[in-house]
């Protein structure tokens, strides 16, 4: 436990066992709590409030050691391509025919989203189609004399193949806020947060992919449609940088100020992977290279 949750325990016990309890000891005692969450009591100009903060990755002392039940030639090379990566990178890689097989390295370390957020809003859209409260046909945007009408499903297929980021907003405005965020509970994805900016780790994008191969967030129609969305990405500089057009990868990336992200499943005949690269780096290109090297190295020992 750390220091800030002990001297606010230790404080509101001194108080407790007083003969008189005062407000203090409660006021301490919440103080511990939101200390041991992702919320903080923020002072503002009205008041005092209590708001959710950026979740802070515990750092390490020592550099994480990847952990790998793939057990095939692939292991050793991943690793010494993330020991010479030039930032931060966190990779979850599964086989999705024996879940059980699986590489990781830091993989609940934190990143900003950036639009890799797109997937849950996507996933959250086929949720509600589901539900009967939208249709994918239904007009999210109206036609203009210089643009045609814009459908959920297209405004969906736009975010996802070309990361389109104000058909992103809209569909969020649409959806809600809150539906997306309890998208994100009830799947258990517990490093997410949505918000401004975003925040996710690998292990949340690789279950999020885990959950979508085991046809888990939707029916198996929505299922397809989702799929063959990702099957269509445009920008295709990282996963499939060096493999053959033959090889599909249903994938989305995401960009922002030196993070590179790219996930999604790998179809290698028999072996599908689920492949979430998550990095951060000051050179360009790294993070799209590290993603590359990562599929050739599963294609090459396919």
């Amino acid at each position: 436990m750390n220091k800030k949750i002990n001297e606010a325990l230790n404080l509101a016990t001194s108080f407790i066992r007083t003969p008189v309890f005062s407000s203090i000891a409660t006021s301490a005692l919440i103080v511990a709590i939101l200390a041991s969450t992702r919320y903080q009591i923020v002072q503002t100009a009205s008041g005092v409030t209590i708001a959710q903060s950026k979740p802070t990755p515990t750092p390490s002392i020592v550099a994480p050691t990847p952990t790998s039940t793939i057990l095939d030639s692939s292991t050793s090379t991943i690793n010494e391509l993330v020991h010479n990566f030039p930032g931060k990178a966190a990779i979850v890689i599964t086989n999705l025919n024996d879940f059980s097989k699986q590489y990781s390295v830091n993989d609940h370390e934190i990143f900003e989203t950036a639009s890799l957020y797109k997937l849950w809003v996507m996933a959250t859209v086929y949720q509600e189609i589901e539900r009967g409260t939208l249709t994918e046909d239904e007009v999210l945007i109206e036609a203009t004399s210089e643009s045609p009408a814009v459908t959920i499903k297209d405004a969906v297929r736009q975010m996802i193949t070309v990361s389109d980021n104000p058909l992103a907003t809209t569909l969020v405005e649409k959806v809600g806020f809150i539906t997306i965020k309890n998208f994100l509970t009830e799947h258990q994805m517990t490093d997410s947060i949505l918000g401004t900016p975003a925040y996710t780790s690998a292990h949340d994008i690789n279950l999020f992919w885990e959950l979508l191969y085991q046809r888990k967030l939707a029916n198996t129609s929505n299922t397809t449609t989702m799929v063959s969305m990702l099957l269509d990405q445009q920008l295709n500089e990282g996963l499939p940088r060096y493999v053959e057009p033959s090889v599909l990868i249903a994938h989305k990336t995401g960009y922002l100020n030196g993070l590179f992200h790219d996930a999604g499943v790998v179809y290698l005949h028999n072996r599908p992977y689920a492949v979430s690269v998550l990095s951060q780096s000051d050179q360009k290109d790294a993070g799209q290279e590290l993603a590359g090297q990562i599929t050739k190295t599963l294609v090459s020992n396919r």
